[in-house]
């Protein structure tokens, strides 16, 4: 082989070719799978045949470059077996010159299409195809557009708008003159990306062990910006533990799945002790001494008269009865005996 043609092998071939040449084979059957158009997979497999004992004839009618290295091997164990073996085919390629001529075609076509003066001179392009606005933003359409051209062409905006809840909008730009008229769409996605804010009565609260504990008397308000009130969708838990200091927690979810959590310190203050002794009270000091005044007397309350007894009389029984009876009337108590 020329030095020229071992210049275009890779490593691996000339590898192949140097490999041949150790092994003593002829400069024929180098020369016979020692081609550019032989991959070094089927240089290999017709070095390897033509060690073996197939015949120089059998390995050259396998020796193509369009049949595999794998077919090559199948094909000569066929060979050896005796069996009929056909040699496929060379496919039909187009040949390099039209392969060519084509290419010079399709670059002369956009060479011209590009030179081309264009006919419809209006333009009109946006910053993006689709963008994304949280809810409370403003939409101005302005400030997407990034080009348009066209002599004497109006250009038409969409409206502009506040997102005020998630959903999705097409919007339409146009670009209008005599020539015609040009039009693109923008896909505005509105996302609530806003959690709900808890409100609290406070954020920490000492009790003592024996008070009720509810988590809503603490609870003011949960608001959306979209949703609005969520106060009754606020979770929280009644039931506390015996540590000193703890943590209530408040969540919300609005319907975005924005989630919102705040908490309240709940601290256990130390009951009061009854049976504590009492403190012992401090030796006061010496009163002045005060001269008594008379008291005033007191007047006497006018009392009812006290009630009259005539003399009783005696009646006579016949049996003879000893009794005391008590009369009482107006405080006043008098026995009467009766024999």
């Amino acid at each position: 082989m020329s030095d020229s043609s071992q210049e275009l092998l890779t490593f691996l071939q000339r590898n192949e070719i140097e490999q041949a040449k150790s092994e003593q084979l002829t400069e024929e059957e180098v020369k016979l799978f020692g081609k550019q158009s032989f991959n070094y997979l089927q240089m290999r497999v017709l070095r390897s045949l033509l060690k073996s004992d197939l015949e120089f004839e059998a390995v050259e009618r396998i020796a193509k470059p369009w049949i595999s290295a794998s077919d090559m091997e199948e094909l000569a164990e066929a060979m050896r077996n005796g069996e009929e073996v056909t040699i496929p085919k060379r496919p039909h390629f187009i040949p390099i010159t039209i392969l060519w001529a084509l290419a010079v075609i399709v670059i002369g076509m956009a060479v011209l299409f590009l030179t081309y003066p264009e006919r419809n001179t209006l333009s009109l392009e946006l910053a993006a195809d689709e963008i994304r606005l949280s809810c409370g933003m403003k939409f101005e359409p302005a400030s997407y557009v990034k080009e348009s051209h066209g002599e004497n062409a109006r250009l038409i905006l969409p409206e502009e708008f506040t997102a005020d809840h998630p959903e999705v909008r097409l919007v339409r730009y146009e670009l209008v003159s005599d020539e015609g008229t040009v039009s693109k769409l923008l896909r505005i996605t509105v996302v609530d990306e806003t959690p709900p804010e808890i409100t609290l009565a406070q954020e920490h609260v000492e009790l003592l062990r024996v008070t009720p504990f509810s988590c809503q008397a603490y609870l003011i308000k949960a608001m959306d910006n979209v949703d609005g009130d969520l106060s009754r969708q606020v979770e929280c838990s009644d039931s506390l533990t015996d540590e000193e200091t703890q943590t209530v927690e408040y969540a919300v979810t609005d319907h975005s799945g924005n989630r919102s959590v705040k908490t309240l310190e709940v601290h256990f203050a130390e009951e009061p002790d009854s049976k504590q002794e009492e403190p012992l009270l401090a030796v006061s000091p010496p009163k002045p001494h005060v001269v008594p005044t008379a008291a005033p007397k007191p007047v006497p309350t006018p009392q009812p008269p006290a009630p009259t007894y005539e003399e009783a009389q005696i009646i006579e029984y016949a049996e003879t009865v000893t009794e005391s009876q008590e009369i009482v009337s107006s405080e006043t108590v008098v026995e009467h005996s009766i024999e």
